[in-house]
């Protein structure tokens, strides 16, 4: 059976899908839909891009992998081409920034098939779970992945109500949780990053201050759990 999954971000995403009905928004290639096909973990999908072009790409993995007769594609912006689809899905929003993820989920209007969702921004991520929590979201993960030299967070969220407290705001609820190995290495890395900062600007804005405090914070925390 081939692996169609070869990063470690696709991988956790792979992991936290735990619907057998999803929507892939900017599915480019189709390999995680294809992947959640051949272990069967899913039996039907909507697959939808803004490029017609990427969509076909997905189209062809599909009729390779003989999963033609359980895929939906829709070419479309976001969420826009399934408001009338009759299926409650898990709605997968990768790889793009938070600030269009966001934008995307401002648009949501068929929220009782559309009420679960897996979101993997490229960055502002703080500002994603500020808008998840203050725009009735309850976020159920949320756990750094180091894919190479790079950190992801990934956060499974639906519908309801939720509050964070200002680490988890700043670092993902799950993380501050459990405490994972990719989780301390990334606040290493994020120590390493303000201290070069602190080095050549000797100052910090209210708001760095803020986040360069509770960062140090979480890090002692996580050398006490040792």
């Amino acid at each position: 059976m081939p692996n169609l999954i070869k990063d470690c971000r696709l991988k956790k995403i792979y992991d936290m899908t735990s619907h057998d009905i999803i929507a892939d928004i900017g599915t480019d290639h189709g390999k995680l839909v294809g992947q959640l096909f051949l272990d069967g973990k899913i039996k039907k999908a909507y697959l939808t891009d803004i490029s017609s072009k990427s969509l076909e790409k997905a189209r062809q993995l599909m009729q390779k992998l003989n999963f033609l007769d359980k895929s939906v594609f829709v070419v479309c912006d976001g969420l826009d081409g399934l408001c009338d689809i009759q299926d409650n899905v898990q709605t997968i929003i990768a790889g793009m920034g938070g600030e269009e993820i966001i934008k995307i989920l401002s648009k949501v209007k068929n929220k009782q098939k559309i009420n679960s969702f897996i979101l993997q921004p490229q960055k502002n991520v703080v500002n994603l779970r500020e808008y998840l929590i203050n725009n009735g979201y309850k976020i159920k993960k949320d756990i750094v992945v180091k894919d190479g030299k790079q950190f992801y967070f990934v956060i499974e969220a639906v519908f309801g109500e939720d509050t964070l407290t200002q680490p988890e705001l700043f670092f993902g609820k799950t993380n501050i949780e459990q405490y994972p190995n990719d989780f301390k290495e990334y606040l290493a890395s994020e120590k390493q990053l303000y201290d070069e900062i602190l080095k050549s600007a000797k100052t910090l804005t209210q708001e760095k201050k803020l986040y360069y405090d509770v960062l140090c914070q979480c890090i002692k925390k996580g050398e006490d759990l040792c």
